[in-house]
């Protein structure tokens, strides 16, 4: 920056402004562009023909992330937009739908600073800034309200036949809630117009009952003194029923909100009530399903065993019964023996009987 001012002091405007216009122009100028931001007061102050010349570059840049240089960049810029109004307006439309939040909400800004001064040069602006009312990032959302608000001040009704015009085509819940916010300050500036003008009139009044009083009765003079203070009490007391209805509808709000959390959270607490419903239900039917598998397997274990059981007996039997048949052979033979050896014993005594009576005979 030292260069920058050494040729504007040297009334090398053109070589500065064209060093500016290169470094903002760079790849890597993130530096010279903070150094740049926090010196356009100083080179406005002493040059302002050159933030004229980089005027559009510096629009550029009311999108960066960095929420102190961008706000900072956006207070610089209104000296010079309330010199001349025309550097951004032809410029707003598109900023206005910018794709980066940032920028939609530092173009808004820049037009509030020239709705406060130029609102007749603002309120063309109308049909293209009222749409963010339903933009998707809040911040936004309330930069727009600010702008109508301040612009409403100069031209109300022209702001809430727009504002009105635009809710036709839409039912979003909180783009209607932001314009009524508008709508609201809206109607506060006619009330105050109205007490003012009330106002102006009863001095009038007072004017001419001085002027006058000279030649009227003192009866006259105490009646008008009397029907103005009674005036001045009646727009005194219109003004605390404004206000009071303005307290009355937040009061309203309020509630209606904090009915609405209510609601939500009973809804939130009945979710939960029966997801814990439906998880003890599947619980009952896992209990019964698993109680139900445990006893066919108990069936199955009881079947199994009976069939074991019948297995064994059936091999036991098989065992006695091959045990009995073994016996059985076992005795048989013996028996047979027994039956052999006593065949043989006769056949033994039959041939000495008969050696014996052979020998007899001899």
């Amino acid at each position: 920056m030292e260069e920058i001012f050494d040729l504007l002091a040297t009334d090398q405007t053109q070589k500065a402004i064209d060093i500016i216009l290169e470094r903002l122009l760079a790849e890597s100028n993130d530096e010279f562009i903070e150094l740049l931001i926090n010196n356009l007061n100083r080179i406005n102050a002493e040059h302002s023909e050159v933030i004229k010349a980089i005027y559009t570059q510096l629009l550029k840049l009311i999108g960066i992330e960095n929420d102190v240089l961008r706000y900072s960049l956006v207070l610089s810029l209104k000296t010079v937009i309330e010199q001349d109004p025309q550097l951004v307006i032809p410029f707003a439309k598109e900023y206005l739908i910018s794709e980066n939040a940032n920028t939609r909400e530092s173009i808004v800004q820049l037009l509030a600073f020239v709705a406060n001064t130029y609102p007749n040069d603002a309120k063309g602006l109308l049909k293209s800034v009222i749409p963010l009312l339903a933009d998707k990032e809040d911040f936004v959302q309330k930069k727009t309200i600010e702008f109508l608000q301040t612009l409403g001040k100069h031209c109300n009704l022209e702001v809430e036949e727009r504002i009105l015009e635009f809710l036709k085509d839409t039912t979003d819940e909180k783009t209607h809630e932001n314009a009524e916010t508008v709508l609201k300050k809206l109607v506060s500036i006619k009330n105050l117009e109205s007490e003012q003008l009330e106002k102006k009139h009863l001095e009038i009044q007072k004017k001419v009952l001085d002027k006058k009083e000279k030649d009227v009765t003192e009866e006259e003079v105490k009646l008008k003194q009397e029907e103005i203070k009674k005036r001045e009490e009646e727009v005194a007391h219109q003004k605390v029923r404004n206000e009071q209805e303005e307290i009355n509808d937040q009061k309203r709000k309020e509630l209606e909100e904090k009915e609405q959390a209510l609601r939500d959270k009973e809804f939130a607490l009945k979710e939960a009530r029966l997801n814990i419903e439906e998880k003890e239900k599947e619980f009952q039917e896992e209990i019964i399903r698993r109680k139900a598998e445990m006893l066919e397997q108990e069936m199955e274990i009881n079947r199994k065993r009976a069939e074991l059981e019948k297995a064994e007996n059936e091999l036991e039997l098989k065992e006695l019964q091959e045990k009995e048949k073994t016996i059985i052979e076992v005795e048989d033979k013996r028996v047979e023996k027994r039956l052999n050896a006593l065949d043989k014993d006769h056949e033994k005594e039959d041939d000495e009987d008969y050696e014996k009576l052979e020998t007899e005979s001899n």
